[in-house]
C-alpha cells in the first residue's frame, strides 16, 4: 500500500509530431542540408518557423515570469501516433523518439512552461562527424594508456538539446589590492638578494559582458556541457521553434535563472578581477595582488537558449567513460582513464633529462672543447626510452581513473 502511494503521478499528454505531406513519414531537421527533410522519402519540406531576432529580458521582471508561466511537473506518458506505443517523458525530458517506430516525439507544451526558450542553435555537427572528432580527442589524450587508442568500445551518440541561461551586464568595479616591485638589496658581505615590495593601490575597472552561458540542466549535464564552451549565441541563435527539437531529445530546465545568474557573476568577477591585476601592472608594478573588489552590476538581461550537444560514452577495462561534444564547433570533452606507468615513465624521464642538461652545463663550463649531439638523436633517444619503458611495463600496469580532464 505504502508502495502504490509513493508511485510518482504519470499524466497522459500529446506530443507534436511533423508529418511529410507526400508520404506520412516525420520530418526531421538536416544537419548537413541545414532543412528539413522527410526520413522516409528524403523530401525537402518548408517549415513555418520563427524569424527575426531573439529576444533578451529584463533580469528584474524574471521572479514575475516564472511565477506567472504556466507549469508541468513529474512523469507524462505519451502514446505514439505511429505505432501506438507508450512512451515516458520524465520529469526534464521535452523531446525523444519512440522506443519502438524510432519516429521523434516532441512535447512543445512542456518546453514552453515556466520560461519558455527565447532560441535555439540548430545542430551544425552531424552524428557522424561527432563521432571523427571523438576518435581524434581519443587519440590525442596525453598518459591514456596504449590499448585504449589500439581498442575501445564506443556506444551510441545521442543528439541532445540542453537548456542554458545566458546572461548580458555593464560591470563597473572597485577594487584594493598591492603592487609588487622587485629592489636588489646589498649586503655587508658583499653580496646581493632580491626582495619584492609591496604597495597598496585602488582603482576601477568597468566591462560589458554580453552572453555569459550558463547550462540549467541536470548536474551530471551541467558537468560535461560546461567543459565544451562556448557556443555562438550572439550570432549563431535562432529564434526558438519546436520542429528543431524533431528527431533529438530535449530536455527542460533545471537551474532556475536567478540561481544560474550567481555562477555568471562569478565567471565575470574572475574576469574583472583578471583585469584588475592588469591595471596594476599599468601602473608600473610587476606584480599585482587583488585583495578585495566590489562590484556594481546594471542592465541585467537574460534569455534562455536550447543548444545542441552530442553525448556518449565508451567501455575501457570494464568501465564505462561519459563524454560530449559541442553540437555547434566540434569541441569534445569527457571522463577518460589514465595510465599510470606512463605518468611514472614521465617523471623518471623528466628527472634524467635534468640530470643531463644540468650535467652538460657543468661539462661545458669546465672543458676547453665542448661536444655537442646533434638535437635529432636526442630526440630519438627520447622517443625510444618513452615507448621502450612504457611497453615493458605495461604487462603489470594499472589504470587509474581520473573523473574528467
Amino acid at each position: 500500500m505504502e508502495g502504490a502511494q509513493d508511485k510518482p503521478e504519470i499524466r497522459k499528454a500529446d506530443a507534436a509530431w511533423f508529418v511529410c505531406d507526400g508520404c506520412g513519414g516525420s520530418l526531421r531537421f538536416h544537419i548537413k542540408k541545414q532543412e528539413f527533410r522527410c526520413t522516409s522519402c528524403q523530401a525537402p519540406k518548408e517549415m513555418k518557423l520563427l524569424h527575426g531576432p531573439v529576444i533578451e529580458h529584463d533580469f528584474l521582471q524574471y521572479q514575475e515570469r516564472e511565477k506567472t508561466g504556466d507549469q508541468f511537473t513529474g512523469l507524462a506518458s505519451i502514446t505514439c501516433s505511429h505505432c501506438g506505443a507508450e512512451s515516458i517523458f520524465d520529469a526534464h525530458e521535452t523531446a525523444t523518439v519512440c522506443p519502438m517506430c524510432k519516429t521523434p516525439k516532441v512535447f512543445a507544451e512542456k518546453q514552453i512552461t515556466g520560461v519558455p526558450p527565447d532560441g535555439l542553435i540548430p545542430f551544425q555537427i552531424d552524428e557522424q562527424d561527432a563521432a571523427q572528432f571523438f576518435h581524434q580527442w581519443i587519440k590525442g589524450l596525453w598518459f591514456a594508456p596504449n590499448r585504449l587508442k589500439r581498442s575501445y568500445s564506443e556506444g551510441a551518440f545521442k543528439g541532445v538539446y540542453l537548456p542554458f541561461w545566458t546572461y548580458d551586464a555593464q560591470t563597473d568595479a572597485n577594487y584594493k589590492g598591492l603592487g609588487g616591485k622587485h629592489h636588489v638589496v646589498h649586503e655587508g658581505d658583499g653580496k646581493t638578494r632580491t626582495e619584492v615590495r609591496w604597495y597598496p593601490i585602488s582603482g576601477e575597472v568597468s566591462r560589458f559582458f554580453n552572453d555569459i552561458q550558463v547550462c540549467a540542466s541536470e548536474e551530471t549535464s551541467r558537468k560535461t556541457a560546461e567543459k565544451i564552451l562556448p557556443f555562438n549565441t550572439i550570432h549563431g541563435t535562432k529564434p526558438y521553434s519546436p520542429e528543431y527539437l524533431s528527431g533529438f531529445f530535449a530536455e527542460h530546465y533545471k537551474l532556475h535563472a536567478d540561481r544560474g545568474f550567481e555562477e555568471a557573476k562569478e565567471i565575470m568577477e574572475n574576469e574583472l578581477s583578471d583585469m584588475a591585476e592588469q591595471d596594476i601592472r599599468m601602473h608600473g608594478f610587476e606584480l599585482a595582488q587583488v585583495q578585495h573588489m566590489h562590484v556594481h552590476y546594471e542592465d541585467v538581461r537574460y534569455k534562455q537558449v536550447l543548444l545542441p550537444v552530442w553525448l556518449s560514452s565508451f567501455v575501457y577495462s570494464g568501465k564505462e567513460y561519459r563524454c560530449a561534444v559541442n553540437g555547434e564547433t566540434g569541441k569534445v570533452s569527457g571522463e577518460r582513464p589514465y595510465s599510470i606507468p606512463k605518468i611514472i615513465v614521465a617523471i623518471v624521464l623528466a628527472i634524467v633529462l635534468v640530470g643531463a642538461v644540468f650535467y652538460g652545463v657543468e661539462y661545458y663550463e669546465n672543458s676547453v672543447a665542448p661536444v655537442f649531439l646533434p638535437t635529432g638523436i636526442y630526440m630519438e633517444s627520447w622517443r625510444i626510452g618513452w615507448d621502450g619503458l612504457s611497453d615493458s611495463i605495461s604487462n603489470f600496469s594499472i589504470d587509474y581513473q581520473m573523473e574528467s580532464l
